[in-house]
């Protein structure tokens, strides 16, 4: 049996030429892919940067944590909410945008974590010195047990400062494949080119494409009668309901307080305001004390102004559903979270503006939105007592 060497290179070269040929084309069409990809990245970033979207940015739900800090950079903004989503949801842009003539950027993130919005504030902090108030939810920044210090998400490498508050090398690099490469602006990509679409293109409304602005139905809230029988009525309960499954502050909120004071920002800390249809009712106050007697502590090492805000008691708001039986509410999502209006609100009373038309027909108290830092201690107490007794029926007759 003989065989023809000659022929078998020459079958070996136009394999391996066909092999490199295959490897050429395939090489080009990466390029091609990461160069479309790239190009459109960089195009909806753009967009993403326009002041008339910033509602829909700043409120989307997903890949916050790769572009807020990024885009709140660019944007400079003189005043910032920082929180997890019940922050997200009930501070729209937009809507802020006509209680104050200043830049405002909303910075919270969904399940924001106590770590995660402290490196934010120092991040922030680094780049920014047109921030002039910074408004911390301080429910963000109390946790579980359990609850991991940063989600799946988190790039630190993005931030411009390190744990400790340090600048950090690499960070325009990072962000420069973060905006274009990464799997987090694909998917802020396709979520914000479906927003456009259905506002540009099918002449939607914010109000219908944004989640934030999903309403509550209190004829399906089973937990409505119980609170309208304990908060009203007086009827006896079993345990008094706190907020949640939370524990004490972490280290964490004190870090970014102090962050805040040394750059002189002034500080807003506020208490989200639960509705008392999820059986929210925090008969106790025992977190408002502690979160009162460290504020007090670092007010006196601090520069600038700290206040502190509880709107988490039966009051105009959050007793809507309970007191006023309705179908459809306006200060509150199907999840319970602030709807936007619950946050103009909130943003009017911590910065002294006029009370939007939310407001109108409603019967606050005339401590409503106090800044709890101006009374003493035993105030303080009294005024915890008052609001939280509301919770088990005890009202008093005015």
């Amino acid at each position: 049996m003989s065989t023809h060497p000659i022929h078998s290179s020459r079958e070996d070269e136009e394999r391996e030429s066909r092999a490199r040929r295959m490897l050429r084309l395939f090489a080009h069409l990466v390029g091609v892919t990461w160069g479309v990809a790239i190009l459109t990245n960089l195009a909806v970033w753009h967009l993403a940067a326009q002041p008339r979207y910033q509602s829909n940015v700043q409120m989307t739900v997903g890949w916050a944590r790769i572009m807020k800090p990024i885009l709140a950079d660019a944007y400079r903004p003189q005043i910032e909410v920082f929180g997890r989503s019940w922050a997200r949801d009930a501070f729209d842009p937009e809507t802020i945008g006509g209680l104050t003539a200043k830049r405002f950027f909303n910075h919270a993130v969904s399940g924001g974590t106590a770590y995660e919005n402290r490196r934010f504030v120092q991040s922030q902090l680094a780049v920014n010195p047109d921030l002039q108030l910074a408004i911390l939810n301080v429910n963000s920044f109390r946790q579980r047990l359990d609850e991991p210090v940063a989600h799946p998400g988190f790039d630190p490498s993005i931030l411009n400062t390190d744990a400790e508050g340090r600048p950090q090398n690499g960070v325009s690099a990072a962000r420069a494949f973060a905006i274009t490469l990464s799997g987090a602006s694909v998917g802020f990509d396709i979520k914000f080119a479906d927003i456009l679409y259905r506002q540009e293109v099918l002449g939607q409304s914010r109000f219908e494409t944004l989640a934030s602005y999903d309403r509550m139905d209190y004829s399906k809230r089973p937990k409505v009668p119980a609170a309208r029988a304990h908060i009203i009525d007086g009827a006896a309960r079993t345990t008094a309901a706190s907020n949640g499954d939370e524990n004490r502050l972490q280290p964490d909120f004190a870090i970014a307080v102090k962050a805040l004071c040394d750059a002189h920002v002034d500080v807003a800390v506020y208490e989200t305001p639960f509705s008392m249809s999820s059986d929210q009712c925090d008969a106790t106050k025992s977190q408002g004390l502690e979160t009162y007697d460290l504020i007090r502590s670092l007010q006196a090492h601090c520069a600038s102004r700290i206040s502190y805000y509880d709107f988490n008691y039966p009051n105009a708001i959050t007793m809507e559903g309970v007191s006023r039986p309705t179908d459809k509410g306006i200060f509150y999502r199907r999840d319970g979270h602030p709807r936007p209006p619950t946050g103009q609100i909130m943003f009017a009373a911590i910065t002294g503006s006029a009370m939007p038309r939310q407001a109108d027909g409603l019967k606050f108290d005339p401590d409503f939105g106090i800044d709890l830092m101006t009374l003493d201690r035993d105030a303080y107490r009294a005024w915890a007592a008052d609001k939280g007794g509301r919770c088990m029926g005890k009202w008093r007759p005015d």
